[in-house]
């Protein structure tokens, strides 16, 4: 394979081992909030009662890091980084202890969140330079190395639309980009639909209306703006556009034009299935070393299997909440890839390695 394909090679960055850092394996996208029922409890019935569980404050929770820890030991996972975000995070002073106790094995991503909702709905409309301000008190801790998972949808909730919805989320997210390229950090975007609605009554419907704008806002197209105007800072986008649905055309195909179109956006695999990523791989736009492996581990899923194959589904049942599954899947479909060896080293860590600049 030539090496002049990958643009780190090319760059005479590789070394005489044959590494360009130390060859480590990093699963670029997990949670460590309780998102699988606690034990004892069954299974989730669907995604509704997920949902309660995230929105509920007296019911959010931690699962034990050592599970996360017993699964990576399983699947050969060096290190993995752990996603604060949205509905989907702990108290950030437990997550920071986490972090300390094991820095040799996790690495933070922050996202700024509002931790004193009950219902769902955030109770402080965040001004972007309150943003700013909380991203900047985040990345003065060392064990937080990038920004994510972050989603469109919180600045549409919390922003006075005007050019809703990509120019107000651009000008909204602006201030904390600008800490972000400042810090010379990565950022990570959410992709694809959440299968997390709020169940809608009559009587929320009106309070609600400002917070849940639907599946619009998780197209990774409408990142572009910002993508464009931030050319120094690396956005990873999450799932490849795969999350909660089908992936033939439509987001995975916005996530793979914007990787191909940008220099500085790269894609991540959790959920993705092998024809996408043997697809990306092969667009002398993107290639491999423009991918990322990630897990999603935390978070509830839903599979099918199809002509042999497990593919995402539109997440209308979870799948068994399995606290390895989603790291077992995620390498697996990297392994099923008909790519080099080369390729595959770069996906399962060396670009994420880089990125982090381990």
């Amino acid at each position: 394979m030539p090496w002049d394909r990958f643009g780190p090679l090319a760059n005479g960055l590789l070394r005489k081992d044959g590494y360009m850092h130390t060859p480590y394996v990093i699963d670029a996208h997990t949670h460590i909030h309780l998102h699988i029922p606690r034990e004892g409890h069954p299974r989730f019935a669907n995604f509704h009662e997920v949902a309660e569980q995230l929105l509920r404050e007296d019911k959010a929770g931690m699962i034990d890091p050592e599970s996360l820890i017993r699964e990576m030991n399983r699947y050969g996972i060096d290190k993995a980084c752990i996603l604060y975000a949205g509905r989907m995070c702990i108290k950030f002073d437990e997550y920071i202890q986490v972090l300390r106790k094991y820095p040799d094995r996790f690495i933070g991503f922050y996202w700024p969140i509002d931790e004193k909702k009950t219902d769902g709905l955030a109770k402080t409309a965040y001004r972007p330079e309150r943003l700013a301000e909380l991203v900047e008190e985040a990345l003065s801790h060392p064990e937080i190395k990038g920004l994510g998972e972050g989603t469109a949808a919180e600045a549409v909730h919390w922003a006075e639309r005007k050019g809703w919805p990509s120019d107000d989320i651009t000008r909204y997210y602006m201030p904390m980009m600008e800490v972000a390229a400042e810090k010379k950090v990565p950022v990570i975007w959410h992709s694809g639909p959440s299968p997390y609605n709020i169940t809608i009554t009559r009587e929320t419907r009106h309070p609600v209306y400002r917070g849940y704008v639907g599946h619009a806002t998780y197209d990774p197209m409408i990142y572009d703006g910002i993508m464009t105007l931030f050319p120094e800072i690396n956005f990873i986008i999450s799932h490849c556009g795969v999350q909660g649905c089908y992936f033939y055309g439509s987001y995975p195909d916005h996530a793979m034009m914007l990787a191909a179109m940008h220099p500085n956006v790269y894609l991540e695999t959790s959920m993705a299935p092998v024809e996408l990523i043997e697809k990306a791989i092969a667009d002398p736009a993107i290639g491999a070393e423009k991918l990322v492996m990630g897990s999603d581990f935390g978070a509830t899923s839903s599979f099918y299997r199809y002509k042999d194959q497990i593919l995402p589904s539109y997440k209308k049942k979870p799948f068994p909440e399995l606290p390895g599954h989603n790291i077992e899947q995620a390498v697996r479909v990297i392994e099923q890839a008909n790519i080099t060896p080369e390729e595959r080293r770069l996906i399962m860590g060396q670009n994420m390695a880089r990125l982090l600049g381990l």
